[in-house]
């Protein structure tokens, strides 16, 4: 039995040392894993190492360990910083810097564990704007916008920090008006309260500043035509973007034109105003430039129309500023007795040239031409070869803007004058029927087509001569110019 128990003990030994053994190796293998796993280095990674004022980089803590082996170790280390201003945040997208300095910074990353691995990298905190060179407003090439306008916005021509240049900046630019009550400046956009001239000064947060830029708002300018001792003239009004009001302008009240005036026109850029006379010495086109800021013509003394506008009545351009048109009393060629006449305009210069194949013979005793705001359609107040009196309807060409008759709607006699509002739902037309004169209204289907749809009785006086139209703060206006009482009557459109 002792012999036995003995081989048993040996056994049991055995089985414990190679037990014991084997969990000293074990021991030993996974001392040997974590010496091999132990952090060595750091190393940060910054997605800018140049960051603009107030903006924002991510950072990114990659960790190098004994065995040769990296990974992100971002969310597993102490940021910190060595001065001020620059700001370190933990989001949900990562850890990022916050630029609020203009210096160098250096960012440390500290490893929790009791070795204290560090890993470092310096950003430079800069202006992301070096220079401001030119302030403007965007889409506007005169620094002249319309009271009441909102639809401004400025901007400005930079250097950055790294030399290159960007046109129409406004994000990080703060703009400050001289003059609260002309302009108010919300961040770019620009509200113009009051007539007259303010300077804005763009800056930058680190105090990059512009030079001055001088913002004019003005009113909403009004002209109309007589004649004053024999001679022609054109009188300059201001309108009161609160009220409708029109006033005498203050700096130029009226200028010289052509005896006998009956039409005045613009461009569609409002850059050249045209006036047809219809004197029997000079019939013509004036052409005038218009100065956007001032409101004041100046006649470029261009001699446009004087011989085919014998006997001409109205003058119209087309919506897209391509076409001018002229109706006459009388034919430029055989057969008719009333005509429209075609000019192909410069939109550049301004400048007018005769188009022959724009002709077109009409009836009789025209008395007003205009388009709708579409362009599409073109109206004529006129008598047909049966002495009715129509408005005679024409679609318009927009490649070549010739004229085909579409149509011709019955209307009363003593229709004198027609303008669509400025939406271009209806058409009004001013007659003398009535004792003390009327405006008809037609609406418009789209298709060219008119159907009457009201009569406004008129109190203006009487002989009126036409109408015109006019946007103010809350409404838009209508103006009826009466030529026996000489006065003008207004009016809101509801």
């Amino acid at each position: 039995m002792k012999l036995m128990w003995k081989r048993t003990l040996g056994i049991l030994s055995f089985i414990i040392c190679m037990s014991a053994m084997q969990i000293g190796c074990i021991g030993e293998n996974n001392k040997n894993q974590q010496q091999n796993m132990t952090l060595k280095e750091i190393k940060v990674i910054a997605e800018h190492k140049t960051l603009p004022y107030y903006s924002s980089s991510k950072l990114t803590a990659e960790g190098t360990f004994t065995d040769g082996k990296t990974r992100d170790i971002t969310n597993e280390v102490d940021w910190t910083t060595d001065k001020q201003g620059m700001t370190i945040e933990k989001t949900a997208d990562g850890v990022k810097v916050i630029s609020k300095i203009l210096d160098s910074v250096e960012i440390t990353a500290t490893s929790r564990g009791r070795d204290k691995i560090t890993g470092k990298t310096v950003i430079k905190g800069v202006a992301l704007v070096r220079k401001i060179t030119r302030v403007f407003l965007i889409d506007l090439a005169d620094p002249a916008i319309k009271i009441g306008s909102t639809k401004n916005k400025l901007a400005v021509t930079a250097e950055l920090v790294d030399g290159s240049k960007v046109d129409n900046l406004s994000a990080g630019i703060k703009f400050t008006a001289s003059e609260s009550n002309i302009v108010q400046i919300n961040e770019a956009n620009v509200l113009a309260k009051g007539v007259g001239t303010t300077t804005v000064i763009a800056s930058t947060a680190d105090d990059a500043k512009s030079d001055p830029f001088k913002i004019s708002v003005i009113p909403y300018r009004a002209y109309a035509l007589g004649n004053e001792k024999g001679n022609g003239k054109i009188y300059i009004l201001d309108q009161n973007f609160e009220s409708g009001n029109l006033t005498s302008n203050k700096v130029e009240s009226s200028i010289d034109t052509r005896n006998n005036p009956t039409a005045m026109v613009f461009d569609s850029l409002g850059k050249h105003a045209y006036v047809l006379s219809g004197d029997q010495d000079r019939n013509g086109i004036s052409i005038y430039n218009v100065n956007s800021i001032t409101g004041a013509l100046t006649d470029t003394k261009a001699a446009v129309c004087e011989k085919e506008c014998d006997g001409a009545l109205s003058l119209s351009f087309a919506p897209s500023g391509k076409f001018a048109y002229v109706v006459k009393n009388m034919p430029n060629i055989i057969g008719g007795s009333a005509s429209i006449i075609m000019y192909n305009v410069d939109q550049k210069s301004g400048a007018l040239s005769y188009n022959s194949e724009g002709y077109r013979s009409i009836g009789e005793i025209p008395r007003s031409f205009t388009f709708d705001p579409s362009g599409k359609y073109a109206y004529v107040l006129d008598k047909n070869a049966d002495g009715i009196n129509v408005i005679s309807a024409f679609t318009v060409d927009q490649s070549t803007g010739y004229l085909t008759t579409l149509n011709a709607f019955p209307i009363e006699s003593g229709a004198i004058s027609m303008k669509f509002d400025l939406n271009g739902h209806y058409l009004y037309v001013v007659t003398t029927s009535a004792s003390i004169g009327q405006v008809l209204m037609f609406s418009q289907d789209g298709k060219g087509e008119l159907h009457k749809s009201n009569t406004i009785a008129g109190t203006w006086g009487k002989e009126p001569t036409n109408i015109s139209f006019a946007s103010g703060k809350t409404s838009n206006y209508a103006y009826v110019v009466n030529s026996a009482t000489k006065n003008l009557a207004t009016y809101i459109i509801e």
